[in-house]
C-alpha cells in the first residue's frame, strides 16, 4: 500500500500478517502405579484433549503439536514450575512436535508456552488442569456382630464378619483385641488369611468371616474385651496420600511411604455366666411373645376394619372421600404390622445367635425358635406386606369391577398374617415348657452333683 496526498505518494509499504503459534492436537498416554493395576493406554491409542486426570503418582506423557514451526516450548506447572520442552518435528518434517513427561502430584494446572520462528508467541496459553485421584484408606464395614458391646459367654464362638473394600485393592485386614480390665493390657493382633477372606489379598472387595474363640483368651466373667478392625491398602510409593509429588525431607520420604490404614471404633465383648445370659434371653423371649400378642390383636382389629369397606368398594364406581381415607388409615396400619414384624425377626435372629455362639443349649431348641421367627418373618415380609400393598391399589383403582379379587386377596393375606402369630404363640408356650423341663433336669443334676461331692469329702 501507498499514502498519496495532492500530487506527492509515499514509496509503496507492506504489511505482513503473521499467525501466531497455538495448540492444534494433544495426546496423552497414562502409566498407572503398580498400587492401581490398572492398564496402562495403549501405545497406538491416545485419549485426546489436554484435561489430565489420574490417579496420584501416575506418570502421564502429553504429545502436543502446533499450528505452525516453533524455536521453543516451556511447559508450566502449577504456575511456578517451568520446564522446557525439547521440539520435534513432525510427519512434514516441521519443529511442531513437542513431548513432556510428569507425575501427576497435586491438583494444579498447566499452560504450554510456545514461540514460533515467525517470533509470535501464545501470550494467552490454555489453562488446563492435572486432577489427581488420591487414593482413601480402606473402607471397614463390620456386618456382625450387630451390636457394638454384645455379651458372652467364657467359651462362646463369635464369628465376626467384615466387608472391607479399597478402590484399588486391599493389602491387609487384621482383627486387634485387648482384655481391658486387666492391668496394663497388652494388644494382641490377629492377621485375617485367605482361610478367612473370600478372596486372594489385592482384591477391592474383601468378605472376611472369622471365628473369635474367646476362651483362648483365658477370660473369665466380668472381663471385658474389646477388639477393633485395621485394615491397609497397597498403595507404597511416595506421595501416596496425594501431598507432594517429591518429599522434602527424610521424615516426608518416610510418612509419604506408608499405606492407608483404616482402623474401626473399638466393640467389646462383655463376658457373663452363661445362667445370666440365658436367664436375660429368657426375658427377650416372653417380652417379644407379648408383642406378639398385642400383635395379632391389631392385625385382627385392622381385618375387621377393612371388611367394613366391602360394600363401598364392589358396589360404588368411585370411592367417596371418606371411604379413600378410611382404606389409606387401613393401609397405614397394615405397614405398621410390617415394621413391627420386622423389628421382632430381628431381635429373634439376635436370640437365635447368641444361643448358637455361646452353646447355652441344644440344637434342639434354637431349632424351635427358628420355626417361630420364620412364622414371624413370613407374616411381616411377605403376607403382612402383601396386604398393604393390595389396599393401596385398592385405593388408586378406578374400575369397581376388578377390585372384588383384590379384596379378597387382602382378606386372605390378612387372615394368613392372624394364622401365622397364632402358630408362633403356640410354639413360644411349647419352647417355654420345653426350658422348664430343661430348667428341672439342670437343677436335679446339680443337687446330685452336690450331693456327691459331700459324700465323698
Amino acid at each position: 500500500f501507498y499514502v498519496q496526498g495532492g500530487d506527492d505518494r509515499t514509496a509503496p509499504k507492506t504489511i505482513r500478517v503473521l499467525t501466531p503459534p497455538r495448540l492444534e492436537k494433544i495426546q496423552v498416554w497414562y502409566n498407572y502405579p503398580p498400587y492401581t493395576k490398572l492398564a496402562n493406554t495403549p501405545v497406538g491409542q491416545s485419549e485426546e484433549g489436554g484435561l489430565i486426570h489420574a490417579p496420584f503418582g501416575t506418570e502421564v506423557k502429553l504429545i502436543a503439536f502446533a499450528n505452525i514451526p516453533l524455536t521453543s516450548a516451556n511447559l508450566i506447572l502449577g504456575g511456578s514450575d517451568t520446564r522446557g520442552i525439547a521440539i520435534e518435528n513432525d510427519i512434514l518434517n516441521e519443529p511442531k512436535k513437542m513431548t513432556m513427561v510428569f507425575k501427576v502430584g497435586n491438583d494444579v494446572e498447566y499452560m504450554i508456552f510456545l514461540k514460533a520462528q515467525n517470533g509470535l508467541e501464545n501470550l494467552e496459553p490454555v489453562r488446563y488442569p492435572i486432577k489427581a485421584i488420591i487414593d482413601t484408606a480402606p473402607t471397614v464395614k463390620i456386618i456382625e456382630p450387630k451390636k457394638d458391646v454384645k455379651q458372652v459367654t467364657p467359651n462362646a464362638e463369635v464369628p465376626i464378619i467384615l466387608l472391607t473394600t479399597d478402590e484399588y485393592g486391599v493389602n491387609r485386614i487384621s482383627l486387634f483385641y485387648k482384655i481391658q480390665n486387666r492391668e496394663a493390657p497388652e494388644e494382641k493382633s490377629i492377621l485375617l488369611t485367605e482361610r478367612h477372606n473370600n478372596l486372594p489379598y489385592g482384591a477391592a472387595r474383601i468378605e472376611s468371616n472369622y471365628i473369635f474363640y474367646v476362651a483362648e483368651t483365658g477370660v473369665k466373667e466380668g472381663d471385658i474385651i474389646g477388639y477393633l478392625i485395621e485394615a491397609e491398602d497397597n498403595c507404597a510409593l511416595p506421595g501416596g496420600r496425594g501431598l507432594l509429588i517429591v518429599p522434602q525431607s527424610e521424615a516426608e520420604r518416610d510418612a509419604l511411604s506408608k499405606t492407608n490404614i483404616t482402623r474401626t471404633r473399638e466393640f467389646k465383648f462383655m463376658i457373663v455366666d452363661a445362667a445370666q445370659l440365658q436367664k436375660r434371653i429368657e426375658e427377650i423371649e416372653l417380652r417379644i411373645k407379648e408383642e406378639v400378642k398385642k400383635t395379632l390383636q391389631l392385625q385382627t382389629e385392622i381385618k375387621d376394619e377393612f371388611v367394613k369397606s366391602k360394600e363401598a368398594l364392589l358396589d360404588n364406581e368411585a370411592l367417596s372421600q371418606p371411604e379413600t381415607r378410611s382404606l389409606q388409615k387401613n393401609q397405614t396400619e397394615q405397614r405398621r404390622i410390617v415394621q413391627i414384624l420386622d423389628r421382632v425377626g430381628n431381635e429373634f435372629d439376635e436370640i437365635i445367635s447368641d444361643i448358637i455362639i455361646n452353646k447355652l443349649w441344644d440344637t434342639a431348641t434354637s431349632d424351635k425358635l427358628k420355626t417361630i421367627n420364620g412364622l414371624i418373618k413370613d407374616a411381616g415380609k411377605n403376607k403382612a406386606a402383601q396386604a398393604s400393598d393390595s389396599i393401596g391399589k385398592l385405593v388408586n383403582l378406578p374400575d369397581h369391577s376388578r377390585r372384588e379379587k383384590i379384596y379378597s386377596g387382602v382378606l386372605d393375606f390378612q387372615s394368613q398374617v392372624i394364622q401365622n402369630l397364632q402358630e408362633a404363640l403356640a410354639k413360644m408356650e411349647e419352647w417355654e415348657d420345653y426350658q422348664e423341663v430343661i430348667r428341672v433336669v439342670r437343677e436335679l443334676l446339680q443337687k446330685q452333683n452336690k450331693i456327691i461331692r459331700e459324700l465323698k469329702e
